[in-house]
């Protein structure tokens, strides 16, 4: 009997030992295989900071896209080349002057007015072009791609001051984003960019920093790749890290449970100030006094040229998926002071108080989360196809009214 149960120890015992040994040799393969991965998006991204430069400085924006450029941005959910056209704006080459019989649109924006990170196709400006060429009775329409990445509501007004007037729109249409708000009070913005900065005298905007300070040149000779942003391991493993960056987005209650077990690096540190507009900070007030007066001015220089300004909300990922406000909440310790809607509906007031249309996309980009349909990227904060469209039909019934035309299409996602 004795002998039997010896028997069957060391027959479990090699059982449990070969299954131990599987998994070490399936976690090391799931590692080896980590690493490699990395290595490839290391070189990739070597490769790509070798290509010709897209980006110029400007001693007025800050920086601008060089006519005629091209760039490439692999983040892994998608690899997709801009292409910019002869003015250094993304979409078809359109003089400044309009053709005979032609009606334009000119958009002004930062990185999701200019479509990061889809196909020129997919952008809001040419999926709004496409509606407005399928509207009987709405005559020939262009839409102008005035929207640079990383540009605040101080920069979109210069770029329309000094440049964006000459497409003679007749309907202007800025796309403002929450950082708008932070960045409109600083002279650079995350990265340590240059950008113009105004102040406020008598009421009155003044620029305080124009012309910026030209970069230090870079040194000659082959250019260099740039610093490479390399995958730091978690607990010595390149694996656990990958996993932390994608459930952190696509699986937050999974991320939150490997969170807790210690498997995975903690999702945020300290709350970019950035956020404060949907809450409380000493900040706030001067944020919106600042982002108020750039519309009103704005609003002026648009109505002077004969057009019409309007504004369409650009809601972050939580302003949309109940799921994650709760998170984020959760992580940064929110209470009561603090709303989703708040940014929002203080732009809306705004607005109506300075005769600005104000447009809210946000509840067809609920209704496309509730369907299924996610409108924003899984590992990036910016929109998809999905959410380009919809930007796009949301600013169809302002061409509308700028026709005569009443009513507006059918939304792609119901309840």
């Amino acid at each position: 009997m004795r002998a039997a149960l010896r028997t069957r120890a060391i027959e479990w015992g090699g059982r449990l030992a070969l299954v131990g040994l599987s998994c070490v040799l399936g976690l090391a393969c799931i590692e080896i295989g980590a690493r490699w991965l990395e290595a490839r998006r290391v070189q990739r991204q070597r490769q790509i900071r070798r290509s010709a430069p897209a980006e110029r400085f400007d001693p007025v924006l800050g920086w601008a896209k060089i006519p005629g450029s091209s760039l490439r941005v692999d983040r892994g959910e998608f690899d997709i080349t801009f292409h910019y056209n002869s003015h250094g704006l993304r979409g078809p080459d359109r003089d400044y002057e309009r053709p005979p019989g032609v009606r334009r649109v000119l958009l002004l924006g930062d990185s999701f007015g200019e479509g990061y990170y889809v196909k020129e196709h997919d952008t809001a400006r040419a999926v709004l072009e496409r509606l407005l060429a399928r509207e009987a009775g709405c005559g020939t329409w262009q839409v102008i791609n005035g929207c640079t990445a990383g540009y605040s509501t101080d920069q979109e007004y210069l770029f329309y001051r000094d440049e964006g007037h000459r497409y003679g729109a007749e309907l202007v249409v800025v796309l403002l984003y929450h950082n708008d708000l932070d960045h409109n009070t600083r002279p650079t913005i995350p990265g340590g960019m240059r950008k113009p900065l105004f102040a406020i005298v008598n009421g009155r905007l003044e620029l305080t920093n124009v012309p910026l300070a030209a970069p230090p040149s870079p040194k000659p000779g082959p250019r260099s790749p740039g610093k490479e942003e390399h995958l730091q391991p978690w607990r010595g493993s390149i694996a656990l890290r990958m996993l932390g960056k994608r459930t952190v987005d696509s699986a937050p209650r999974l991320f939150d449970l490997l969170e807790w077990a210690g498997l995975v690096p903690p999702a945020y540190g300290n709350m970019p100030e950035e956020l404060t507009p949907f809450g409380v900070g000493p900040k706030v007030p001067k944020m919106w006094r600042m982002v108020s007066l750039l519309l009103r001015t704005l609003n002026t220089e648009v109505r002077a040229d004969g057009a019409r300004l309007a504004l369409l909300y650009v809601p972050v990922v939580f302003e949309v998926d109940r799921d994650e406000w709760a998170l984020t909440s959760k992580r940064y310790g929110w209470g009561h002071k603090w709303r989703r809607e708040k940014v929002a509906d203080r732009l809306r007031s705004l607005c109506a108080r300075e005769g600005i249309e104000f447009v809210d996309p946000s509840p067809q980009l609920r209704a496309a989360v509730v369907a299924g349909h996610r409108p924003y990227f899984r590992t990036d904060f910016h929109w998809n196809e999905v959410g380009n469209r919809i930007a796009a039909e949301a600013m169809l019934p302002l061409v509308q009214r700028q026709c005569g035309l009443q009513g507006a299409t059918g939304r792609l996602f119901r309840r």
